[in-house]
């Protein structure tokens, strides 16, 4: 069974987000969000964010919907990125932030332009590599409940 989540404000306002059912997946909440958004404030426009366990990827939307210019989106589970990869097909065309590569870039980073960007890849060793080269504004750092990864 699918469940949804739903952007809360921006560009894709009201859009719901499929979220498969997978114990793994646990999108923030609405209020949750809204929170930090709002504490975020003008920072996330033409912000360079990373959502690393991205699961839903429903933070780095929210953001992609609110300005950012760019989102990478990192996940180790292959099912979840293909997941997000649909979810970002399913967006307005016109409003579908340009999707870069399905694995990490060797050159840098996603440039900073008026069309939003969206990075999109697995966790494996290259992908660690980009992420420690590549500035970041903004990163969401919000690990599975039942690991580690935190520490």
């Amino acid at each position: 069974m699918d469940n949804y989540v739903r952007i809360i404000a921006g560009l894709w306002r009201g859009k719901h987000i499929t979220v498969s059912d997978n114990t793994l997946v646990r999108p923030t909440g609405d209020r949750i969000r809204e929170t930090l958004f709002n504490w975020l404030g003008k920072t996330i426009y033409q912000a360079r964010c990373l959502d690393l366990f991205c699961g839903s990827g429903i933070l780095g939307l929210e953001a992609l919907s609110r300005g950012a210019a760019t989102v990478t989106f990192v996940d180790s589970d292959a099912k979840v990125i293909a997941q997000l990869k649909k979810t970002i097909a399913q967006l307005p065309l016109a409003q579908r932030p340009h999707l870069l590569v399905s694995h990490p870039q060797k050159n840098g980073s996603p440039s900073v332009g008026a069309t939003p960007c969206a990075t999109v890849y697995a966790l494996h060793q290259d992908a660690l590599l980009t992420i420690k080269t590549t500035p970041y504004d903004i990163i969401f750092l919000d690990p599975p409940f039942k690991s580690d990864l935190l520490t």
